[in-house]
Formats: C-alpha cells, sequence, structure tokens
C-alpha cells in the first residue's frame, strides 16, 4: 500500500468515524442534547477548509456531507434517546410499585421503609441520576379519594391544578379505586361525575399542604410510608409523555 493510498483512507475513516463518534458521545453522555454535535460539525467544517486550501475538493466533499449527515439524522436521535429512557423508566417504576403492592397482599400492610435498591431515575431536567428514595408522611389532603362506586358504574375525575391549563383525567371503577395522588404545595379543583347516566357526583378545592420532611421536586424516589404510595419526587414533564413525573 502506498503513502497516498494510506492518506485516501484515512481521509475516509476520519469523515466516517468523526460523525459516528459525535453520536456514540451525544447519546451516552449528553441525552443526545445540541452540544456533541457542534463540536462535531466544527470540526468536520475545519478540515474541510483545510482539504480546500489543499485543493483536495473529493476530501472537502466527503467531511461536508458528514456536516449534513449530523445536520439532518442528529436532531432525530433526542427523540430516540427520550424515548427508550422514558420508557425504560417508566416500566422499571412499574415493576416497582407492583412488588410493593405485592408484599401489601402478602403481608397485610405496606412495609415501613423500601429496603431494595432501585434502578437510578434519568429525569435530567437538572436533576442527578439517582436510586435514592426519601421516606416521607404526607397529610390526608395529598389524596383523592373515590366515593362509594355502586357495582358495575364507572366515576370520571377530572383535576386541575391552579396555575395551570392541563387537566388530569382517570376513571374509577370497582376494580380500579386507586387513590389520586395530589402533590404537596398545590391547590386543586376537581369533579367527579357518574359516566352512566352522566351526572355530577361532587366537586370541590383541596389545598395541599407541604409536610416538614418533604423535599419538593428533589429528583428522587418517595415512599410515603403513612399511605403505601410510591412516586417519583419530580415536578417536570417528560419528553414523551407531557405529564409531571410525579402523575405516574
Amino acid at each position: 500500500m502506498n503513502m497516498e493510498t494510506f492518506k485516501n483512507i484515512l481521509i475516509m475513516f476520519g469523515a466516517i468515524f468523526i460523525p459516528l463518534a459525535t453520536i456514540g458521545v451525544g447519546l451516552g453522555w449528553y441525552y443526545a442534547e445540541g452540544s456533541p454535535a457542534l463540536v462535531g460539525q466544527t470540526l468536520l467544517l475545519l478540515l474541510a477548509v483545510v482539504f480546500a486550501l489543499k485543493r483536495n475538493f473529493a476530501a472537502m466533499g466527503l467531511y461536508l456531507a458528514g456536516i449534513l449527515f449530523l445536520m439532518v439524522v442528529y436532531p432525530k436521535l433526542e427523540d430516540f434517546e427520550s424515548y427508550a429512557r422514558e420508557g425504560r423508566m417508566a416500566g422499571q417504576f412499574s415493576e416497582l410499585r407492583s412488588r410493593l403492592a405485592g408484599i401489601k397482599t402478602a403481608d397485610g400492610s405496606y412495609p415501613g421503609t423500601i429496603t431494595q435498591v432501585p434502578p437510578p431515575l434519568k429525569l435530567r431536567s437538572g436533576h442527578k441520576n439517582t436510586s435514592a428514595i426519601d421516606t416521607v408522611r404526607l397529610p390526608d389532603e395529598a389524596y383523592l379519594y373515590p366515593p362509594q362506586i355502586p357495582a358495575g358504574e364507572k366515576l370520571r375525575v377530572t383535576l386541575r391544578q391552579e396555575g395551570t391549563n392541563r387537566e388530569q383525567s382517570y376513571t374509577w371503577s370497582g376494580d380500579n379505586k386507586q387513590p389520586l395522588l395530589l402533590y404537596p404545595g398545590g391547590t386543586y379543583f376537581y369533579e367527579i361525575r357518574r359516566e352512566s347516566p352522566a351526572a355530577l357526583v361532587s366537586s370541590g378545592t383541596v389545598k395541599v399542604p407541604v409536610p416538614p420532611d418533604f423535599n419538593v421536586d428533589s429528583g428522587k424516589y418517595a415512599y410515603d410510608r403513612t399511605h403505601g404510595h410510591f412516586f417519583i419526587n419530580c415536578t417536570h414533564t417528560g419528553k414523551q409523555q407531557r405529564a409531571p413525573w410525579w402523575e405516574r
């Protein structure tokens, strides 16, 4: 292999490696945010200028193509990354809740603490990755409980937090009587309606105090040992499911 061929191989390798390395670093450490792409594009542009000055226009074209590749492909990776990460966390969280419900069924009560170390939360939004669990005591006002539900009926509950326009809608039935968490520090307006025949059952406003042992938006798991409720203590919304993590 002569020197010219070797140089051409290195040029081709660089034009392929830099975009792939940018994608790898972006997915692995930066959750596919834009800064790695900017670094990769800048490096490709500088090399393209160098090759242009050397009148190696074929190599210049390769590196400009690399820039175009990153401009088209890299922005799409953020949706893919968030979909995979948030879906994985949601699945892990659902499994942990199922185990907690299994303990309640087996022992007749929820445990005082959770000793199992859960998978780390990767919430972003300024939160550090963590597997920590805060054991808290939330007041009764932090939960909206369903009224008596006649057999075969369903109740639709609508919640809206003061200061927001987004409504949450849930259905209670004989098989699903799970109380709804009202995040501490908020004021909530609710309506409970019978689905069939349609009729208003009750409505009202609930203001939830912040208990002394509760850290608002800690970015950790939280376990309310008083009510046996396990949730993610984060007020930010996910990218895929546009709802605060504490609602899930």
